[in-house]
């Protein structure tokens, strides 16, 4: 069930049942809970006239892994000696991951694990990318009390990436933060507000350069310790159309992607 609640500020908040997949605070978009399940989804239209346009700075970006894309290192196959092959043991079956924590959950996060594609196809439409990081460093990643909320719920990092579809029409800058804890990950989930440009920045790039702005659509889910978000602009910056059906589809088709690898963690 998806309830939309319109706001005078020109914002949309809507409270949904996560499949298993929301910022709170007088005169914004409020998303609540909606249910025993901690995971929720928290979708909001971020009007054009609620922030000045925050120019892109390209020295504020810090392109994250190596240049193939990937942040960890090549692996080397060990060689096999010559004369008689030694059967390889049986490999174990993997084993289900609790990932409200990072004590049980130990595994990096990497880039590949994410966008393993340079292209995605999603709902008939094809996604190429523009540019992608990992951010330690928070200030690339978010703005505002969304950044504090980071910070003081201690993100780890941010893995992150921009595509835009082959018209050249939408560019949407889609990531993960990963946070210590479940509990942590909720908080930030609830922070910021999207309408004032106070969460997550757009990440311009080369086809791309001028999303990091208000007038974008902005969505959030969380998967145990995980924040994954999805912010949806034009490609040449202007504000999206509020109610645009294709925007919101969009969002959400990103977040249904980005927490792949995080469902397979969980089902082992």
């Amino acid at each position: 069930m998806i309830t939309p609640v319109y706001h005078a500020d020109g914002g949309i908040s809507i409270d949904a049942q996560p499949g298993p997949s929301g910022p709170s605070g007088p005169g914004r978009p409020t998303a609540r809970p909606s249910g025993g399940d901690a995971s929720k989804r928290r979708l909001l239209l971020i009007g054009g006239g609620a922030a000045a346009v925050l120019a892109a700075v390209a020295a504020l970006f810090a392109i994250g892994g190596t240049g193939s894309g990937d942040d960890g290192g090549a692996r080397k196959a060990a060689a096999t000696p010559s004369g008689s092959a030694t059967p390889a043991p049986p490999t174990a079956a993997p084993k289900p991951v609790d990932i409200t924590d990072e004590k049980t959950d130990p595994k990096d996060l990497a880039f590949n694990e994410v966008f393993p594609s340079p292209t995605i196809e999603l709902g008939g439409r094809t996604f190429a990318r523009d540019r992608w990081s990992i951010n330690r460093e928070l200030t690339y990643a978010a703005n505002g009390a969304m950044l504090q909320a980071l910070k003081r719920e201690g993100c780890r990092k941010v893995v992150r990436a921009t595509y835009l579809d082959r018209r050249k029409t939408l560019a949407v800058t889609s990531g993960i933060a990963v946070m210590p804890t479940k509990a942590a990950a909720m908080k930030v989930s609830k922070a910021g507000d999207p309408v004032k440009y106070q969460w997550f920045r757009g990440m311009s790039g080369k086809h791309a350069p001028d999303i990091d702005r208000a007038g974008g659509y902005a969505a959030v889910t969380v998967r145990g310790r995980y924040v994954v978000y999805a912010y949806v602009q034009g490609a040449d910056g202007k504000p999206v159309k509020p109610g645009d059906p294709t925007v919101k589809q969009v969002a959400q088709q990103f977040l249904d992607y980005a927490v792949r690898p995080l469902d397979a963690r969980v089902r082992g």
